[in-house]
């Protein structure tokens, strides 16, 4: 999955972590409900539970950028207080981040440099090679024949951190 934007919008931000808490809600109503009901395909066990809670969290952390994907993040540190299955999830919040897409990346540069990678640069990768919180991690070769890493940052970052 490629990323188009960040969401923007306090009211939008806040609906993407409702969002994440109102499937975790249902993953647990149904966990309850179907290992009380007498069917057997209705059975979940707890592991499946907290699996499915933290995939749907993730999707949404990953989807804000920024400082929700640094609790993410935080989510996968052993602190004892979460479930296994939670810091196996967010550990992903370290390296698999669904990427900008060559538009976006060269609309990035438009707006902050005035103009394009392959202007600015002998060589530019379009494919990032790392994501972070705020931006993502792309190989360029300067006209000089230097290689450099270049990270360019997720549009509407600092307003959402703001």
């Amino acid at each position: 999955m490629r990323m188009k934007s960040l969401p923007e919008g306090a009211l939008i931000r806040s609906g993407r972590f409702a969002k994440a808490g109102i499937s975790a809600g249902g993953n647990y109503l149904r966990h309850y409900l179907g290992n009380s009901l007498p069917i057997k395909s209705f059975h979940q066990d707890q592991r499946t539970l907290n699996r499915k809670n933290a995939l749907s969290i993730f999707k949404e952390l990953s989807q804000l950028r920024g400082l929700p994907l640094k609790l993410a993040q935080g989510l996968s540190m052993d602190t004892g207080l979460l479930p296994i299955e939670f810091m196996e999830v967010m550990s992903s919040a370290q390296y698999s981040v669904s990427p900008m897409n060559r538009a976006l990346v060269r609309t990035q540069f438009k707006r902050y440099f005035n103009d394009y990678p392959e202007n600015l640069f002998q060589l530019f990768d379009y494919e990032a090679f790392a994501a972070a919180t705020i931006g993502q991690v792309h190989h360029a070769v300067d006209f000089d024949g230097v290689h450099l890493a270049v990270k360019v940052q997720y549009p509407n970052v600092r307003k959402s951190i703001h």
